[in-house]
């Protein structure tokens, strides 16, 4: 059990809620925290600058530290394997792959299009693939919405799913291992056009 606040983190025995350790970031403060098997994603922020800190969530030990570049999103989506930094600035940057471990960059790749907060919030890491939602960011009626995934060995897309023209991409619903798309009737849908939920295989998309 993790219990987060600005001023630091601290780990509790969940059966007891004993306190086993505690760690701090110093003059800086907590802006989130995610844990995956066992490893703490903690982005702490000073002034204008970020830092992704990783952390071992049952000692608290910290096993590295690295600023995030100016262009890149300070929300991290972790794995198992794979720690991804997403771009911010319409993708001019490119994606970062690290290492969760060591903290060393482990490949990049360029996105199609620009990556919003509502999109590194649906985003997960599954196995060795990125799922990376692309939700409406304008009210054109051409805009073509899509989820899409990407191999974080290889840092290739391994597919794309575009969006219906009638229908706007609304949200993600996951249950157990089963993903589902939900889509709304567009602004711009023909009468009678209804909503739709449509699931997702993400082994082939």
């Amino acid at each position: 059990l993790v219990v987060a606040g600005r001023k630091g983190l601290t780990g509790f025995e969940p059966a007891r809620g004993e306190p086993l350790w505690s760690w701090s970031p110093g003059a800086s403060f907590v802006e989130s925290f995610t844990e995956r098997d066992g490893l703490l994603g903690c982005v702490t922020r000073s002034d204008a600058r970020a830092m992704l800190v990783v952390l071992d969530a049952h000692s608290g030990m910290e096993l590295w530290a690295r600023a995030i570049p100016v262009g890149l999103w300070s929300r991290p989506v972790v794995g198992s394997a794979h720690i991804v930094l997403l771009p911010n600035d319409y993708a001019a940057s490119p994606a970062t792959v690290l290492d969760p471990f060591t903290g060393s960059r482990s490949g990049f790749f360029a996105l199609p299009e620009h990556v919003g907060e509502p999109d590194i919030a649906g985003a997960w890491i599954e196995g060795e693939r990125l799922i990376l939602p692309s939700f409406p960011k304008s009210s054109n009626a051409g805009e073509r919405d899509c989820v899409s995934a990407w191999e974080l060995d290889t840092c290739k897309r391994a597919w794309h799913v575009w969006g219906d023209a009638g229908r706007s991409f609304d949200s993600i619903a996951r249950c157990g291992e089963r993903t589902y798309l939900v889509h709304l009737p567009s602004s711009v849908a023909l009468r009678g056009v209804s909503g739709m939920v449509q699931e997702l295989d993400t082994r082939i998309g």
